[in-house]
């Protein structure tokens, strides 16, 4: 095997190719093979990671949330506050009538670019009532703990968006959902007794409710 040649006065590199095993090789095709693998391994990994954390928050909350291996923190929760807020969006816009008629493309779009930022703020607005939550239900946790719960839970915003082509009962659907997976959420990190999370989450969940009903 012959070591590739570089042309030090040649203002471009020139590499010469070299036989590995009866086919060709240069060391500039096998970097760049090697960095498009590894973005394209990090990028797959992400993914998995996001698909894995949402199924857990929704299918078993309890053992998500008494679990120290993946706590989210503010940097990392509003970033996935924001693709739980987009892909939301994005559901939304694809069943809305505009998108089926084939218009309010500036709207749509509007939608979109939005999304992701208002699902952060209310991931923060929400912390605020779980942190109050906890604190009337006697819990010890602190505001990043509740975050770590709003931040989680956002992973139903997608689900609720698909339950809305269900006409009220998909609404409710959404509601007993949020209510199960935010209820572990406030026990497992503000210290509180299931039965009292569950209570104090069920007068919260009750009083959301009802102000959509007189709202609608």
């Amino acid at each position: 095997m012959t070591s590739p040649r570089h042309s030090v006065n040649s203002a471009i590199a020139q590499w010469r190719p070299v036989t590995v095993l009866g086919q060709p090789f240069t060391y500039c095709n096998f970097w760049g093979d090697a960095m498009a693998n590894v973005k394209s391994s990090s990028i797959s990994t992400q993914i998995r990671h996001l698909i894995d954390r949402s199924v857990s928050v929704l299918v078993q909350p309890h053992f998500y949330f008494t679990s120290d291996s993946d706590r989210l923190d503010f940097s990392e929760g509003a970033r996935y506050v924001a693709v739980m807020g987009f892909l939301a969006g994005l559901i939304g816009v694809l069943t809305s009538g505009a998108f089926v008629s084939g218009g309010g493309g500036a709207g749509m779009l509007l939608t979109l670019a939005l999304s992701p930022v208002v699902a952060v703020i209310a991931s923060f607005v929400f912390a605020a009532l779980i942190q109050i939550m906890g604190y009337l239900g006697g819990g010890t946790g602190d505001y990043g703990d509740s975050y770590s719960v709003s931040a989680a839970a956002s992973a139903l915003a997608p689900v609720t968006a698909v339950f809305n082509l269900l006409p009220g009962i998909g609404t409710l659907i959404g509601l007993v959902w949020g209510w199960w997976v935010v209820a572990h959420g406030v026990s497992a990190m503000l210290g509180i007794t299931q039965q009292r999370a569950k209570m104090i989450v069920s007068v919260f969940y009750g009083v959301v409710a009802l102000l959509g009903f007189f709202g609608a």
